[in-house]
């Protein structure tokens, strides 16, 4: 029993007390009324007719008798209203060890179902894995920043993933940027996913790759449009600028069919020599992808 229903236990304990206790009072005080009463009765004169006696007597005990009766009487009320009131309260208590027992049942039920669900979705469901490469020349340019990325998905879980979709933005991370920092690019990009189904995406069987080969659709040259504040970048005279490339793959599963699922990633662009893109170059050929790790490789 915990301290807050032995305390509640105690409380109706006292009170059912203090109700006997009044009960019982009203009992005696009901009897010494009667008693005081025969008490006071007067006794006849002693010069009075003997019949005249007999019949203040007789009285009397019919009095006496009624008392008694009336005190017998309020004391099987009493009695009758404390039975009531345990039965009242063994009732009241027993309500609510039954409400209390259905709500634990109800709640255990509905964990239990969940635990089920749960159990499920895990055991059956799709997990994609994405492999991004360049795929185009990058390009920068003050009013047309762009590149391109190959995105090759892998279906490594036990379920058919549908509606299987890359989402990519290239973002700089410039000290100070308030605007266009690389961290809320790349939680708009994610949660814009989630917000709707893409008309483009494609079904993943299990452990099948798409695409197979190169060439072979939208997959192989995804866009990455950029989110990249130049104001600051020239402001702050950079000689290069640390851009990345941010974004997930997004995908639903029947048996999870309601809610969105994505594999994450954010990797850092290099130019030839390995170091930043610097704000000179136009066009850089031979950019590779490194992945940064502390905020990549995420999967729900």
């Amino acid at each position: 029993m915990s301290d807050v229903e032995a305390e509640r236990s105690l409380k109706q304990y006292g009170l059912s007390v203090l109700c006997a206790a009044v009960l019982l009072f009203v009992a005696f005080f009901g009897a010494y009324s009667g008693n005081r009463s025969q008490s006071e009765r007067q006794s006849p004169p002693i010069n009075v007719n003997p019949q005249v006696i007999a019949a203040v007597e007789d009285d009397n005990k019919q009095e006496k008798n009624t008392d008694i009766l009336l005190t017998i009487f309020t004391s099987l009320l009493v009695g009758v209203g404390f039975l009531q009131y345990l039965s009242l309260r063994s009732t009241d208590e027993a309500t609510k060890r039954a409400a209390n027992a259905a709500q634990k049942s109800a709640d255990a039920a509905q964990k239990s179902a969940e635990v089920a669900t749960q159990t499920l979705i895990m055991s059956r469901r799709a997990w994609v894995r994405a492999d991004v490469k360049p795929s185009s020349s990058l390009t920068l340019d003050r009013e047309n920043t762009k590149a391109c990325v190959s995105v090759t998905v892998t279906n490594v879980g036990n379920t058919p993933a549908l509606h299987v979709f890359p989402h990519v933005r290239l973002a700089a991370n410039i000290k100070g940027d308030n605007v266009c920092s690389l961290l809320k690019v790349h939680r708009d990009v994610w949660q814009k996913a989630r917000s709707e189904l893409s008309s483009n995406g494609i079904a993943l069987f299990s452990d099948e790759r798409f695409p197979k080969t190169a060439l072979s659709g939208y997959f192989d040259s995804v866009p990455a449009a950029a989110e990249i504040n130049w104001d600051l970048a020239f402001s702050k005279k950079l000689e290069k600028i640390p851009l990345y490339l941010v974004g997930c793959v997004d995908y639903t599963f029947a048996t999870d069919h309601d809610n969105h699922h994505q594999t994450r990633f954010i990797y850092q662009i290099k130019g030839k020599d390995g170091q930043d893109i610097a704000l000179q170059d136009k066009t850089v050929y031979n950019w590779t992808l490194d992945e940064v790790w502390q905020y990549g490789k995420y999967a729900d």
